[in-house]
């Protein structure tokens, strides 16, 4: 991926997407001292991620967890494993600094998601290391090791956080560089789908995308909801609405054209 490359030192940001294969060892440390200079990085990762990668995250305060989020509650229907998010929910995505990612965003959905947690508890991260939920589910969420089976036990369900930032002074266990310009930025989401040209323009997929990546580079003025360029819409809808969308079109609709229909037959009889 970087052997035999330097990243110069200007570099606003570096994005990883998708990665499938380990780094080598040179290619480890080449992005941990460009996090500890004060780098910026967006990681896409996707369930069960390469292990040199959750190796370099958890230097910095993630964990990537084995397994897929499933979301009972809110998700794409008919697919559980394809959480939908909301960003209407309280003032939880409006802290900052995430405030400048969600602050402005209605809903998005993972297409498939590794859960991220804190590499320690909150109460023994150091203060060189502050870590922020991006993206979280419902409380009826679990986690799945086999897409095959979408059950969890009951004691299993809970919120999840599919996507995460980080601002660091030092990797865990290490003290900051000296006249260190500014602090190491991470976004890391569990899905890389969602920032695919598929789902790139479905709900605010794309603009999540693009304010993490402003917020990486502190373009803050830029993060909000961009003008859409006409393109096919997916309807992204929930279970329940998935539900009553089948009921209007089976049932209801039918029902009201056949009273219809009776009505002007006795009326003309």
């Amino acid at each position: 991926l970087l052997q035999n490359l330097l990243l110069p030192n200007d570099a606003a940001a570096i994005v990883v997407a998708g990665p499938k294969q380990d780094l080598s060892r040179e290619e480890f440390q080449l992005l941990r001292d460009y996090l500890k200079g004060g780098g910026s990085m967006a990681f896409l990762l996707e369930p069960d991620p390469p292990e040199s990668f959750r190796d370099l995250l958890a230097d910095w305060g993630i964990a990537v967890e084995d397994g897929t989020i499933i979301d009972w509650a809110s998700h794409v229907s008919p697919e559980p494993q394809t959480p939908l998010i909301t960003f209407s929910e309280g003032p939880y995505y409006n802290t900052l600094p995430v405030g400048v990612i969600t602050g402005s965003l209605d809903q998005v959905y993972f297409r498939g998601a590794a859960p991220l947690h804190p590499s320690l508890p909150l109460d023994e991260m150091p203060a060189t290391i502050s870590a922020f939920p991006v993206a979280q589910t419902t409380p009826a969420s679990c986690i799945t090791q086999d897409l095959n089976i979408k059950t969890c036990p009951q004691q299993d369900f809970g919120r999840l956080v599919a996507a995460m930032a980080v601002l660091a002074d030092a990797p865990l266990g290490e003290g900051p560089l000296p006249d260190l310009p500014r602090r190491a930025r991470i976004v890391v989401f569990g899905d890389a789908d969602f920032a695919t040209n598929f789902d790139f323009s479905n709900g605010n997929n794309g603009d999540l995308f693009l304010n993490s990546v402003n917020w990486l580079t502190e373009d803050i003025s830029l993060a909000s909801v961009r003008p859409k360029s006409a393109a096919f819409r997916r309807l992204v809808v929930t279970g329940r609405e998935m539900q009553m969308i089948r009921a209007l079109g089976w049932f209801v609709l039918p029902t009201v054209m056949a009273l219809l229909a009776t009505v002007a037959w006795w009326r003309r009889r």
